[in-house]
C-alpha cells in the first residue's frame, strides 16, 4: 500500500491511502471531513485509560472480593464460629435433591438405598426431639 500526506499549510490534512477510498464507509468519510489528521490521531490522548492500582487492590481484583478493611485487633474472627446445625426439613429437602440426581443415573439402586437410610435416620432424630402435647396444653388454665 502506499500512503501520500498532502499538507499545504491548511488546517486540514489529507493523508491518501491507495485504496482508502474503497475501505472507509461513505458515512464515516464524510464525517471525518474537514478534521485534523494529527486531531484524529490525538484525540484521545488526555483520556484516563487507567489509574494507580496497590497491590492491595490487585489482589482483591484477581480474589473477586471486595476491599478489606482492617479489623481491630480485639475483634475475632467471625470464620472461627460453630456452624449452625441444619432444620430437619432442610436435610430432607437435600435429601430429595440427592435422590433426584441419582434417579437420573442406570445402576445406582445402591445409592438410592443409601439415600432412603439417611432419610429414616434423619426422620428418626427429628421424632425423637419432638416433645408429645397433651390435651390440656390446648385448654386454657
Amino acid at each position: 500500500m502506499c500512503t501520500e500526506v498532502n499538507c499545504e499549510g491548511q488546517d486540514s490534512c489529507e493523508v491518501d491511502v491507495d485504496g482508502a477510498e474503497e475501505l472507509m464507509p461513505v458515512a464515516l468519510h464524510d464525517t471525518l471531513r474537514g478534521i485534523r489528521f494529527a486531531d484524529y490521531v490525538e484525540v484521545d490522548t488526555g483520556a484516563s485509560v487507567c489509574g494507580a492500582l496497590t497491590d492491595e487492590d490487585i489482589i482483591a481484583q484477581v480474589a473477586g472480593a471486595q476491599p478489606v478493611a482492617e479489623e481491630p485487633e480485639g475483634e475475632e474472627d467471625e470464620d472461627d464460629e460453630a456452624p449452625v446445625r441444619p432444620s430437619a426439613s432442610a436435610v430432607m429437602e437435600a435429601l430429595n435433591v440427592a435422590r433426584l440426581f441419582f434417579s437420573f443415573e442406570e445402576g445406582e439402586e445402591d445409592s438410592l438405598r443409601r439415600v432412603r437410610v439417611l432419610e429414616q435416620r434423619a426422620a428418626a432424630v427429628a421424632f425423637r426431639e419432638k416433645k408429645q402435647m397433651v390435651i390440656t396444653d390446648f385448654f386454657g388454665q
